[in-house]
């Protein structure tokens, strides 16, 4: 349990915006392919990390941040990798 109200509502707070945004990471999948949003998915390790920081004040250290880097990096490669492979012409959704 947090030890004060400031921190619980630090966490309610964060708890809401991790929902609306796979809420509407949700909503992205109706008009785009999976391989256009995949970045999109590993950029909330990076907003996370900085959402940790800015609130709690934790900072990763060495080990979690190279795990991170390799987590990111190789998904980011691996859809760069299957768009390039099948060759599909991404284009934008109908507004």
């Amino acid at each position: 349990m947090p030890g004060d109200w400031l921190t619980g509502a630090k966490l309610v707070g964060m708890g809401l915006a991790g929902t609306v945004g796979h809420y509407l990471l949700t909503l992205a999948y109706r008009r785009a392919p999976a391989a256009t949003l995949t970045p999109y998915l590993y950029a909330q390790i990076g907003f996370a990390m900085c959402a940790g920081f800015l609130l709690f004040g934790h900072v990763p250290d060495a080990l979690a941040l190279s795990g991170i880097l390799i987590i990111a990096l190789s998904s980011a490669l691996g859809a760069w990798l299957t768009v390039r492979e099948s060759r599909i012409v991404v284009q934008p959704a109908e507004a």
